[in-house]
């Protein structure tokens, strides 16, 4: 495993506000009651079997949330999978996006999410009808914000403007 890899991998579930621990299965965080649990999958591939397998490895864990960081491609059959799975969700990343932490490129403007009582009062004030940030988006999938939320964008000459997650 790539300590590069597995550095960012840790900063950015620090900075989704997780505690962070290595296991022999790869990277668990932990956030009050909720957790997640990284595997790293060194195969080039990742198919349905691979997918069954961490599922399994969820399952008997006892958590919901995961991220999968793989090598080359995930096969369709296990995308598919992965989409439609109900009580668990698998994040999927693949290595070379987590080659660097985006967040901390000079260019990167700072994502803060809106509470719930912010977002209440922004809509009430200036409606939904503002600037998107597509789901895919990479600083999105970084901090893992969902659809619906409203970002807050600081730049670094002091302007703020506001994004929905799309």
């Amino acid at each position: 495993m790539n300590p590069v890899i597995q550095q960012t991998t840790t900063e950015m579930l620090q900075q989704r506000g997780f505690e962070v621990e290595v296991t022999d299965e790869g990277l668990v965080g932990r956030k009050g009651r909720s957790s997640i649990i990284v595997f790293f999958n060194l195969s080039p591939k990742v198919n349905n079997d691979r997918i069954q397998e961490y599922i399994t490895k969820m399952r008997n864990a006892n958590f919901t949330h995961a991220i999968v960081v793989f090598n080359d491609s995930v096969t369709p059959m296990a995308q598919k999978v992965v989409d439609e799975l109900e009580g668990l969700r698998i994040e999927l990343f693949q290595m070379n996006s987590l080659r660097y932490n985006i967040t901390k490129h000079r260019l990167v403007p700072k994502h803060i999410p809106l509470t719930k009582g912010e977002m209440k009062a922004f809509k009430e004030e200036f409606g939904t009808k503002i600037p998107i940030l597509l789901h895919s988006d990479p600083i999105v999938r970084f901090y893992d914000f969902q659809r619906g939320d409203i970002i807050k964008v600081e730049r670094k000459n002091g302007f703020i403007c506001y994004r929905i997650v799309k």
